[in-house]
């Protein structure tokens, strides 16, 4: 796969070369935003058009596209994020060769000390693929619900390390309900600072 990519902010270009019904070229052209409201409170945005034109596909991508984020620090404990974004990705799915994506979150974070801090979230993710399918004899056009909520613990210990665990809950819910699933996830993490 080859990949080539040319911005000039804030228009971005990209083409894709793989030898697969998803090649394709395309170009963003963005504005954003990024600032203070508040003291206590920053947000950045991102918010523009993608034009993509598939070689081997007949209905190319046309429509708004953006991303986001706002950080509320409501004590120097206490932090809430919440990210947004709009875009499409690339997909092996039968006759699809990308799937829209809309995706909000959001962060909570609480320093129970100055080195351990707990953290809860959740998500949801629609995932909208342009071109009907059949599958199990029904017909139709694949939506993809996507339910994430977990929580988790992170310690920093004197010495730059970064200990982390946390519990993760998803759901997705499709058209079709082959693709129905539920995941329950425990992750551990070690990260080390220098």
């Amino acid at each position: 796969m080859t990949g080539v990519q040319t911005c000039a902010l804030p228009i971005c270009a990209v083409t894709h070369d793989t030898g697969k019904k998803s090649d394709s070229d395309y170009f963003d052209v963005l504005v954003g935003l990024r600032g203070e409201p508040t003291a206590k409170s920053t947000v950045e945005a991102n918010v523009g058009y993608r034009s993509q034109d598939y070689e081997n596909y007949g209905n190319d991508f046309e429509s708004v596209v953006f991303n986001g984020n706002l950080v509320e620090i409501f004590t120097s404990r206490d932090t809430l994020r919440l990210d947004f974004v709009r875009t499409t990705n690339g997909t092996n799915y039968t006759n699809n060769p990308y799937y829209e994506t809309t995706f909000i979150a959001a962060n909570f974070k609480h320093g129970f000390t100055d080195r351990f801090f707990g953290s809860v979230g959740l998500s949801y993710q629609l995932n909208d693929y342009p071109t009907s399918t059949t599958e199990a004899g029904k017909t139709a056009t694949r939506e993809d619900d996507f339910w994430t909520g977990g929580v988790g613990f992170s310690y920093e210990m004197p010495t730059g390390i970064t200990v982390d665990v946390k519990y993760e809950h998803r759901t997705r819910d499709s058209t079709f309900s082959t693709f129905d699933y539920r995941n329950n996830r425990i992750i551990f993490g070690l990260a080390i600072g220098f």
